[in-house]
């Protein structure tokens, strides 16, 4: 049988509500450059591939691709980079 996806609002756990929300794409890909950021060595461990799915004041918020309950809710956007479209 096949697994069934827990559907997650993220709109919804956006902590600034100013911030503009991106529809997440499962298939556009970031990495983490630099874990420097507070508690970044908790993400250091996962897989590196990262769903934007918020932006605002030169910050992003994300989730784990591979763990989706995993978020990031502010990240400046120095500690990222785009990788791009998964076919």
């Amino acid at each position: 049988m096949g697994e069934i996806k827990k559907v997650i609002d993220y709109k919804e756990m956006m902590i600034d509500k100013k911030w503009d929300y991106i529809k997440p794409n499962e298939n556009d890909i970031y990495f983490i450059t630099d874990f420097s950021f507070d508690n970044g060595i908790d993400y250091k461990e996962l897989p590196n591939r990262w769903i934007k799915f918020a932006k605002g004041s030169g910050h992003v918020s994300l989730y784990n691709l591979d763990k989706p309950d995993i978020i990031i809710h502010r990240l400046h956007i120095v500690h990222i980079v785009h990788t791009g479209y998964l076919d």
